[in-house]
């Protein structure tokens, strides 16, 4: 996390200096206490007065700067913040296409959530308690000095004592903390999971089942949530105790030495109020130490490997696809063997077979998607595939998969992928040609959709996603079943359609008609 403190070290540097002021000001009216005792044993009034004076304008500095600190505190979060979920954007975004398929979209949710909820809270406050913490500590600590060094020296030997003993629970901590963060990246996973397949459970009536499995599952992570706490606890309550303790040693010791005149009498009001000022700040300190630790191991996990991000991919246009002697197996099942394919410009290919041999996989292996195959493949008739850039192969080829994804958002913003600079004519333009017309008129392109519209079919959705890959305008297209949801009269106008462009297209398809077609050549897998 620290990119994200480092960016913004000068908004920490003035909550610190503000920090300082209002510690100041707290601990100067402390040790004032002591004069306001010593004038009344003296029995001047007026310098108790004007002592009084000066404590209470100290603790006002102290309140004003105090209230200021907390407002650039509330400021400065929110940019860590902003900074934080963006670089847990980045890290999503960063994942290869087989690295995201690992995760569940609720373990995703979970770092943008949870885990960015602990970072804010182990890290981020706790930065702000050890500023805070670190200026109320060095300020009492100089000015209970300035009583007897005896009694500064006691002190300093009681921090030490807070730091280690806590810190021998440090590692458990830190440990307890990481496996709660895996707990709950498990537990949204699963109930994702369960919410999935909730309306199973409805139509079968086992809503019993769903109660009971998804109790578990919170049973699971109240444990390692339990298991974290008991630890905090401890920690907490270890530095707590030596807090009490120490400000009864401290309280003790100045009674002896001002009994014995070896310091002001008012020292032992002064020593009292600045050994809670002291302890408390030794409090925050450390125990802000200790979790700091603990969010660091969640933060590991948002690290990402150098890779080059920066990427300025390449302005290739398609001539020719070859494939030679591709081999490819599944758990031991071979899908290709020696398969020799040469896709040509503008050529349109119909891939066909029965389930299970391979199109799909094929398509992804042409779409960057999978690289572990044997064999070659050659872009025009120089580049191997697996030398290519996969963002170069992005922006050659449109590949529309069999699952549609639509965004709740426009029409607009669904079709151009939040593109501005594509123009409203050429949207209209490319509805017309995937027959949505009607929709356009009825709805307008500003209208929010989802995957869930009640008013809008599965086969609207689906050409819907049809128009976005043609709005993207690539070389090549790469679609699987993108007609399947549609009628018959919708099913042809798409095929003809797709027929017509002056693209590269490959096409798996089960209910195209292949006798009557105006593809180019069939490929029977």
């Amino acid at each position: 996390m620290t990119k994200v403190t480092n960016k913004y070290w000068y908004l920490i540097f003035m909550y610190l200096i503000l920090s300082i002021i209002s510690n100041a000001g707290i601990v100067y009216g402390g040790y004032k206490f002591s004069s306001i005792v010593e004038g009344l044993f003296a029995n001047d009034i007026d310098y108790v007065l004007k002592q009084t004076y000066i404590l209470i304008g100290a603790f006002i500095i102290g309140i004003v700067f105090y209230y200021f600190s907390e407002l650039m505190k509330v400021f400065t979060v929110k940019k860590l913040n902003l900074q934080l979920k963006k670089i847990i954007v980045n890290k999503i975004n960063n994942l290869s296409d087989k690295e995201y398929a690992e995760y569940k979209k609720g373990e995703l949710l979970s770092w943008l959530t949870k885990d960015f909820d602990s970072i804010n809270k182990m890290i981020f406050s706790g930065i702000f308690s050890i500023c805070d913490g670190s200026a109320g500590v060095v300020l009492s600590c100089y000015a209970i000095f300035n009583f007897h060094w005896i009694i500064g020296l006691s002190l300093f030997g009681i921090t030490i004592l807070m730091f280690i003993l806590p810190s021998i629970l440090q590692p458990l901590a830190s440990k307890k903390a990481e496996k709660l963060s895996k707990s709950n990246e498990e537990f949204v996973k699963r109930i994702e999971n369960l919410l999935n397949g909730y309306t199973v459970f409805s139509y079968s009536n086992k809503k019993n089942v769903f109660n009971r499995l998804f109790n578990l599952e919170n049973i699971k992570v109240e444990k390692a949530t339990f298991s974290y706490g008991n630890i905090d606890a401890t920690q907490k309550f270890v530095l707590f105790s030596l807090m009490i303790v120490s400000q009864l040693v401290l309280m003790l010791l100045t009674m002896f030495l001002s009994l014995n005149n070896m310091t002001e009498k008012g020292a032992m009001l002064s020593v009292a109020n600045l050994s809670g000022t002291y302890f408390q700040a030794v409090n925050s300190l450390f125990g802000s130490l200790f979790t700091l630790r603990a969010g660091r191991m969640i933060s590991k996990k948002f690290k990402i490997k150098e890779k080059d991000i920066n990427y300025e991919t390449k302005n290739i246009s398609f001539d020719s696809l070859k494939l030679k002697n591709l081999s490819y197996k599944i758990n031991n099942k071979v899908l290709f063997h020696n398969l020799d394919l040469e896709i040509e410009r503008q050529k349109k290919y119909l891939i066909i077979g029965d389930s299970g041999k391979g199109k799909t996989t094929l398509f992804k292996i042409l779409f960057g998607l999978v690289d572990d195959y044997n064999g070659e493949i050659i872009l025009n008739e120089k580049f191997n595939y697996k030398d290519l850039n996969i963002n170069d192969l992005r922006n050659l080829i449109a590949y529309l998969p069999q699952d549609i994804s639509i965004f709740n958002d426009t029409l607009k913003n669904n079709l151009t992928l939040f593109n501005d600079d594509i123009s409203e004519e050429k949207i209209i333009n490319v509805l017309k040609k995937v027959n949505l017309s009607k929709l356009l008129e009825n709805n307008g392109l500003d209208k929010i959709i989802n995957s869930e519209s009640k008013n809008m079919s599965g086969g609207e959705l689906q050409r819907i996603v049809i128009a976005r890959a043609l709005l993207q305008d690539k070389d090549i297209m790469i679609l699987d079943e993108i007609t399947s949801s549609l009628d018959l009269e919708n099913r042809k106008n798409i095929e003809e359609l797709i027929c017509k462009l002056n693209k590269t297209v490959l096409f798996i398809s089960h209910t195209a008609n292949t006798s009557d077609s105006g593809f180019d050549k069939i490929i029977q897998l």
